[in-house]
């Protein structure tokens, strides 16, 4: 620039400061055509929803500015910025990285601007949709995106945006679950959700058991049906007005149903059942799972925690509980219509009917099988039907019944008519479990074990038991039966009144050896086709440590649900 340009600019600039010029002329005629006006925000148009955390920001161009200054925060007087802001831009867009899926405010400023800067919003979301709906207010989504800030608040809604975006749903409690999201919601296959939110949404403050995020309605509250993808569904309280609670269809092991309380309805007549599989092979991980009541005392419905119809998913570390019936059965898990499930670590009790009904923990029939290892299975209390731990009942019209039973707590808890810990029923050749190894049969005053192949004989002795399970498993490796029992009726639970079924010695009459038993005498099925039972219920390790000299050469795990 040569000296009589310099001069001109300085000439025009104590002009400026004499205020015979104004700031708009000096720079258009003495430095060039800039404009000073503050520049607009284009995109995300106010108040729209992004895609993700990573937002890319458009303003106007200004002429003759080659340098912009970006603000964004979470607040719109711009005191909470996000790290790095201010940002510095050379062109008119600017990605940015915000911290959650939250509201944020943003504005573009330059260094001659006049004016005030033009804020803009934008809604964030990052691969979750968010839903809360007050306990005092009618859900209605209108104004809503579905962020932090903005949830929406219908079950419904948020299923419908998430299948479009792929993203979870995530849902906080509405008054502490006393309120319940009254929908019936079908499951999106590959979208999952989570419950057990308060409305801040923070992870660390996630609690099913505190946060209770409860769905209820007339129909059935929650399906699942032709999953196929990864879904889970976790943390919620399902409860049933109409008997069921939780139906899953035709859904593969691409399902999980995990840390769930599913409560089936009350019904007057027909059968209540908490959770009804069909045709699936769906994963149920830790969940409470309960049968509710037929009122009829007329009425033939029975009071189920899972009806499994040609299912033949991974049931582990649940509790399972019958429903109350009055002249029919209340079982804890009726295994029908050729399921095959593998079953681990659950504590499964037959409900408690109020007339005439047996109480039964688990029931087999029409041809299934399944794997049952490290369970705690029990009859419940029938006011004056029959009380039993697993029924095997096969027919001769049907494929015969043959399930595995290994490292099972198996015992009645009352019932002024028989109690059986397993009862064969059906036809003869039909009703054989594949192998009856390694568990302690208790308290079954009856029989320890009915033998439909031996007319019906009464197996009272585990001296019996052991030489008729030995029979059924004449293939086995290391064909040992290994059942056990205790003396004088002695229960090897912390308190059972209070269904603490974790297990603890609890001296005379239980002897040393037999409380070894117990808790090392179990099978090692972890090197077996039925899989790796490595954990108890509650994710403890399970040992595989012998018992000393009283019990030499035991294979290790302990029985029942849980490590001693």
């Amino acid at each position: 620039m040569n000296i009589s340009r310099l001069l001109a600019i300085f000439l025009a600039a104590w002009a400026l400061a004499c205020q015979q010029t104004s700031t708009q002329d000096f720079l258009n005629t003495e430095i060039g055509a800039i404009d000073s006006s503050p520049p607009a925000p284009l995109v995300p148009t106010n108040g729209a929803a992004t895609a993700s955390l990573n937002v890319q920001l458009f303003w106007t161009a200004r002429a003759g500015i080659s340098q912009y200054m970006v603000e964004v925060s979470r607040t719109n007087d711009f005191t909470a910025p996000i790290a790095g802001s201010p940002f510095t831009a050379s062109g008119t867009t600017l990605t940015v990285t915000v911290p959650d899926a939250v509201t944020h405010w943003w504005r573009v400023k330059t260094l001659i601007m006049k004016g005030e800067a033009i804020t803009g919003r934008f809604e964030a979301m990052n691969d979750s949709v968010y839903v809360y709906c007050a306990h005092s207010t009618s859900c209605a989504d209108t104004g809503k995106v579905g962020n932090k800030s903005y949830p929406f608040e219908t079950l419904r809604t948020a299923i419908s945006t998430a299948k479009v975006s792929g993203k979870s749903v995530k849902v906080a409690s509405r008054g502490g679950g006393e309120v319940a999201y009254a929908e019936s919601i079908t499951l999106a296959d590959g979208i999952s959700m989570f419950g057990g939110y308060d409305s801040t949404f923070a992870e660390d403050q996630r609690s099913a058991a505190t946060n209770i995020t409860l769905v209820s309605s007339g129909a059935i509250p929650v399906t699942a049906a032709l999953i196929s993808r990864a879904t889970t569904f976790e943390g919620f309280k399902i409860q049933g007005l109409l008997g069921f609670a939780l139906y899953i269809d035709q859904s593969d092991s691409n399902l999980t149903i995990r840390g769930n309380t599913i409560l089936a309805g009350d019904v007057t007549n027909a059968n209540t059942q908490a959770v009804y599989c069909n045709k699936s092979s769906a994963r149920l991980i830790r969940n409470i799972i309960t049968g509710g009541q037929v009122t009829n005392p007329a009425s033939s419905g029975q009071g189920l925690g899972i009806n499994l119809q040609e299912c033949s998913g991974i049931i582990d570390g649940n509790t399972i509980t019958g429903g109350i019936s009055q002249g029919a059965s209340s079982t804890g898990m009726l295994v029908a219509t050729e399921s095959n499930p593998i079953v681990t670590n659950n504590v499964i009790s037959g409900g408690n009917p109020l007339g005439a009904g047996n109480t039964i923990g688990v029931n087999l029939i029409t041809g299934s099988d399944g794997v049952f290892v490290n369970n705690t299975i029990m009859g419940g209390i029938s006011a004056s039907g029959q009380s039993h731990a697993i029924i095997v009942n096969g027919n001769n019209l049907a494929t015969p019944v043959a399930p595995v039973i290994e490292n099972n707590i198996l015992f009645t808890r009352g019932g002024v008519s028989n109690r059986y810990c397993i009862n064969e029923t059906g036809s003869a050749g039909y009703s054989n479990p594949a192998s009856v190894r390694n568990n302690l049969f208790l308290n079954c005053p009856t029989a320890l074990y009915r033998n439909v192949d031996g007319g019906t004989t009464l197996l009272t002795t585990i001296a019996a038991v052991n030489d008729y399970a030995q029979s059924l498993c004449a293939a086995c490796t290391n064909n040992v039966s290994g059942n056990v029992t205790i003396s004088g009726g002695q229960n090897p639970f912390v308190d059972i009144s209070s269904q603490n079924y974790r297990l603890q010695n609890n001296g005379s009459p239980m002897t040393a050896q037999e409380w070894l038993n117990i808790a090392y005498g179990g099978l090692d099925a972890s090197g077996t086709a039925k899989g790796s039972v490595t954990t108890d219920r509650d994710v403890v390790t399970r040992t595989l440590v012998g018992g000393g000299a009283l019990n030499a050469g035991a294979a290790g795990y302990s029985m029942g649900a849980y490590e001693f």
